[in-house]
């Protein structure tokens, strides 16, 4: 946090009693604070000697001598709270650095000694042994020195110290003050009592040269021992308070020319560098050259990336091209696997005669119709992600109710999933699955999102350029976004996609020229699954609505009468329904922070403390 001591000495007098305000705040906090560890015991201080020394580059090097009477209560030590940062300001804090330079104390008590915080504006030396307990009477001598706290003003420079801040649980019986200043003392005054006391201390004598001494008779446990001494400007650097601009999350996210100039660099960099890495990493491949080239490949074997406006026509294809399955048509077009990809292989497999779906009537008023799957030998070969569906559907035996398959086929389909996503792979269509290529892409946004969270929090605890990180932010983001569109298809890929749009042309043109469909037989059932993966059943039933299609009896059985449009309805309602049943979860499962006249405890300094 930035420190500064360039303040021009016409401020200083606001801003010091402001200071001072705040200092006494803080002081009552402490008091408050403290009541809860009053001594039970009979302490109290028996004498408490203060000696400052303002040095030549005007640091204080403070000696004090603490006659602490600890009674019958065993205690380990002392504490010492000494205040080092109080506010100046409505944007600053005036901190007053602390170099504890030596600890003794007399026989049987021990002088270690460790310096912590004691809430944001204190620290404390917590002297004596956690191993060791202390009672009756020990004097203890603590050497410190304290920065940034002289007070200059345009016709003297002033020290104006709680030599005995208001911290203390216990009495003081007698108190003294002795400061040395690097020349003649010109005026001194001196407070002691509860806080805001105006009430001198007992014995202010005038100032012998350097040398001012104050006296005080007693101080009950919660007063103060403030001194002020003044001597001429000149003598030690022009003073200044070290101030640190204290934190708010308007300074954090202060928008400067600086900042709000780098948040706009680092936006724009990391916007190209994003737009690059995903034209680079996620842009589809295709051989260069004509439709034909694009969709047949060329001998050369040229590949370029896809262009943004690349696309259609496509010319029409009135077979599955290279007999690319109804699974591999769905991952190929969105480049993902999904559960409907799966039931629309099942009717595949079904119109292709390895199994047989029979439909069973809802019972009962609220009942639901299912669906029974028979397994049939049927000659034919069967890629590995066909083999294992219908070896994961059958594993109980040769029949299941698609029912029984409901939060227990889960498992069972990520198997078949990721089979079909190395199939895919296997073709050439991508060079790594689709599902890692997405995972890895969201792992790298999600890191990406985390760091930049990270640096704008550090940004916001420690500095003022809080708006520089969050472009960052939005990268994690977009990347995380993006994630779903980094797959990237090969240039075989690409060129098999072409077919399979030209062939999705013909099943959704289907319903214009429906008299071409009559001299083929089972063409109905044969591209119905494509027309499941391509969302158009009701269109391809259409195409048949007149034709004397035979019903699907060998490979599906209904107590309904047949009609091309009720049997498409049916498969319809079959995929969705298969596709929810076989995909459902187990139950129970997860998914995935100075002044205008002066009085006791008004100073810089000061603070208190007691035993432990």
């Amino acid at each position: 946090m930035p420190a500064s001591r360039a303040v021009p000495r016409a401020r200083l007098p606001r801003g010091l009693a402001a200071g001072a305000a705040l200092a006494v705040l803080c002081a009552c906090a402490w008091l408050g604070a403290t009541v809860a560890r009053a001594q039970s015991g009979g302490e109290r201080i028996h004498g408490y000697d203060v000696a400052v020394v303002i040095e030549g580059n005007g640091a204080l090097t403070v000696t004090e001598t603490i006659e602490y009477d600890f009674g019958a209560a065993e205690r380990h030590g002392i504490l010492r709270d000494v205040p080092v940062r109080t506010r100046y300001d409505d944007e600053h804090d005036r901190v007053l650095p602390l170099t504890v330079l030596e600890v003794s104390a007399t026989a049987g008590a021990s002088a270690d000694y460790r310096v912590e915080h004691a809430g944001g504006s204190v620290k404390r030396i917590r002297i004596g042994d956690p191993d060791r307990t202390v009672d009756g009477r020990h004097t203890y001598t603590i050497r410190y020195r304290l920065d940034g706290v002289l007070n200059g003003f345009a016709d003297h420079d002033e020290l104006y110290l709680n030599a005995i801040g208001p911290g203390w649980d216990v009495p003081i019986d007698r108190a003294s003050v002795t400061v040395t200043a690097p020349g003649a003392v010109t005026r001194v005054a001196c407070f002691a009592g509860p806080v805001f006391s105006r009430l001198a201390c007992d014995d202010s004598g005038p100032p012998a040269g350097n040398v001012a001494q104050f006296a005080h008779g007693g101080l009950q446990a919660g007063e103060a021992f403030s001194v002020v001494v003044a001597f001429p400007t000149g003598l030690v650097p022009a003073p200044a308070p070290i101030l640190e601009q204290r934190w708010s999350l308007r300074r954090a996210f202060a928008l400067t020319p600086l900042t709000v100039g780098a948040a706009v660099v680092l936006a724009l960099l990391l916007a190209g560098g994003i737009t690059r890495l995903v034209w680079v990493a996620g842009r589809d491949r295709r051989y260069t050259g004509s439709p034909v080239d694009v969709a047949f490949g060329t001998p050369e074997g040229e590949e370029q990336p896809v262009g943004l406006f690349d696309g259609g026509p496509y010319p029409v294809e009135y077979e599955s091209p290279d007999g690319i399955r109804p699974g591999q048509v769905g991952t190929l077009i969105d480049e993902h696997a999904n559960p409907l990809d799966v039931t629309a292989t099942i009717v595949d497999l079904a119109a292709r005669g390895h199994l047989r779906i029979e439909e069973i009537p809802k019972r009962g008023l609220f009942g639901s119709t299912d669906w029974r799957l028979h397994r049939l030998e049927t000659p034919g070969e069967l890629v590995p992600y066909e083999q294992l569906l219908i070896n994961h559907l059958f594993a109980d035996g040769d029949e299941v109710e698609l029912s029984a398959l409901k939060r227990k086929f889960s498992e069972e389909l990520q198997e078949v999933v990721e089979a079909l996503y190395a199939d895919v792979v296997a073709r050439g269509w991508f060079r790594r699955s689709p599902s890692r290529t997405r995972a890895l892409w969201l792992g790298i946004g999600l890191g990406v999102l985390a760091a930049g969270v990270a640096l704008t929090v550090a940004a916001i605890a420690l500095t003022g350029f809080a708006v520089v990180p969050l472009p960052v932010v939005g990268a994690g983001i977009a990347l995380t976004i993006l994630h779903r569109a980094m797959p990237r298809r090969t240039a075989r890929g690409t060129a098999a996609l072409s077919r399979v749009r030209g062939f999705r042309r013909f099943i959704e043109e289907a319903e214009k020229e429906p008299a071409r469909f009559a001299e083929r037989a089972n063409l109905f059932s044969e591209y119905l699954p494509y027309a499941i993966v391509f969302g158009c059943t009701e269109r391809w039933a259409k195409a048949f609505a007149g034709l004397a299609e035979p019903p699907p009896t060998r490979w599906y059985t209904s107590t309904n009468t047949f009609s091309v449009i009720a049997f498409a309805s049916a498969i319809d309602g079959f995929s969705t329904t298969s596709a929810g049943m076989i995909a459902s979860t187990p139950a129970g499962s997860g998914s995935s922070g100075f002044g205008g006249g002066g009085f006791s405890g008004g100073g810089m300094g000061g603070g208190g403390g007691g035993s432990w």
